[in-house]
């Protein structure tokens, strides 16, 4: 593991998200397929009921997921807590974990520098984005949850930005069914840029 704490390029890729409006939360027809699909209530729920949100001016995101490398530059400078799988006397310490083995068994998937940093809490998040503004003199902040979505969905109204079905090739735990989608193989996250 020492190979991960390596200098992180701060230069972070953003995009400019054009004002707007959409309509936030799952629809009741994604609600009750979802619900059909698993054969019982389905969580969806909580995103109901749809309501419309809009932004009067643009705002900036990241391109891409924090990555392992550019988090962990925050954790060797000391502006934020190791991800869990990290932290000495953790119970999902990688190597000494008793409860999370699988942070163990994603292995590279988990600790390779472009991939997506996991084992994180919001608090850990908000401490990141808050040393890396002291860092770069530039402001950062973790979106909000209308910010998120309004990005993910891109302008449509679909369950994803390209339509209603998924496969493995999305990056998805495939040893699960997604609505009508059938399990596939994909176990594993991907680094970010991947797709």
């Amino acid at each position: 593991m020492a190979g991960i704490f390596k200098e992180a390029d701060f230069a972070l890729e953003m995009a400019i998200v054009p004002a707007g409006a959409f309509l936030m939360g799952s629809a009741d027809s994604e609600i009750a397929a979802l619900t059909e699909a698993h054969g019982r209530y389905h969580s969806f729920i909580n995103e109901a009921p749809q309501h419309e949100v809009s932004f009067a001016r643009p705002f900036a995101i990241g391109r891409f997921a924090v990555t392992v490398a550019e988090y962990l530059a925050g954790v060797k400078a000391g502006g934020c807590k190791p991800p869990a799988w990290l932290e000495e006397g953790s119970p999902n310490h990688i190597e000494t974990g008793w409860v999370r083995r699988h942070y163990k068994w994603l292995g590279d998937d988990l600790t390779g520098e472009r991939q997506p940093i996991a084992g994180v809490t919001w608090d850990d998040a908000k401490a990141y984005a808050e040393w890396l503004s002291e860092k770069t003199g530039k402001a950062y902040r973790l979106p909000s949850e209308a910010e998120w979505e309004y990005c993910c969905r891109a302008g449509t109204s679909t369950q994803f930005w390209w339509g209603d079905e998924i496969s493995t090739e999305a990056n998805y735990d495939g040893n699960y069914e997604f609505g009508n989608n059938p399990e596939g193989k994909r176990q594993v996250v991907a680094a970010v840029d991947s797709f």
